[in-house]
């Protein structure tokens, strides 16, 4: 595994991880314009949608939804460029920690959904007979305190996989002498404290621009000075097609991939 191809995509994803918000927040902002125009031009005119208005609403969630996959492919890049940037530091810590998180985050959706539909399916039968004109039925208290409890749980959950996040990020600091990563998963964890105050999303906004920050700044680590065999000196082998320098026994460059 190269430290380019590594760096590579690391970037690419962490743009993405920057420019997809952008686009999702100008897209719902949009759609949420354009709803309101709507109805109020339903109502100005007697009750009939105008037909530009509902062609608009198509483009944006046409952007809405390509936002989403641009995000998507930016995560799975940015997973590829870790385990990549761990095979060449020889650190597997921070690749697992991110495995690690996404096992458990996924396995909380699950569960969540699951607890939610199976709550619904047992109780549907008894939403009808419960409802009354002076009080809420229990269905809602219930699903209100449902509710309650996933918000708590995801976001201990939120903040321990962030934790898991703050780790990989400040071995890949360690690893690499490069300290973006570290204040990315420093700003990382704080955003996912935050998200409870509606701002922790902004806080990991700014994280992922230091990571490409970070990702730009990454640079061999190769012998720089003479090795010695046998009471003599060898000079490290130089790539002749980047010029990184290599151990004597290298056959292929740690930066490019170059055949030597």
């Amino acid at each position: 595994m190269t430290l380019e191809s590594g760096r590579k995509l690391g970037f690419v994803a962490s743009i993405m991880s920057v420019i997809s918000p952008i686009i999702m927040g100008v897209a719902l902002i949009s759609l949420y314009a354009t709803i309101i125009g709507s109805i109020l031009s339903t109502i100005n005119s007697g009750g009939v949608t105008p037909p530009s208005s509902l062609g608009f609403l198509g483009w944006v969630w046409g952007i809405i939804i390509v936002a989403g996959a641009l995000s998507l492919v930016g995560y799975i890049l940015f997973l590829i460029s870790t385990h990549r940037l761990s095979k060449y530091y020889n650190e597997p810590t921070i690749f697992k920690n991110l495995i690690k998180a996404l096992i458990i985050q996924i396995v909380f959706s699950i569960a969540s959904i699951t607890i939610v539909f199976t709550y619904l399916f047992i109780s549907i039968g008894s939403i009808v007979p419960t409802i009354t004109t002076t009080s809420p039925p229990a269905f809602i208290w219930n699903m209100l305190g449902i509710y309650a409890i996933v918000v708590i749980v995801g976001l201990v959950v939120s903040i321990y996989c962030a934790f898991l996040y703050k780790r990989s990020f400040y071995k890949l600091a360690e690893k690499s002498g490069v300290d973006n990563f570290r204040t990315t998963g420093l700003l990382y964890l704080i955003g996912a404290a935050l998200q409870i105050f509606g701002v922790g999303s902004i806080v990991v906004w700014i994280g992922w621009i230091f990571a490409a920050l970070g990702y730009r700044k990454l640079t061999p680590t190769q012998p720089t000075t003479n090795l010695i065999v046998n009471n003599q000196s060898v000079a490290p082998k130089r790539c002749s097609n980047c010029g990184t320098e290599n151990s004597q026994d290298a056959i292929y460059c740690g930066n490019c991939g170059h055949q030597i």
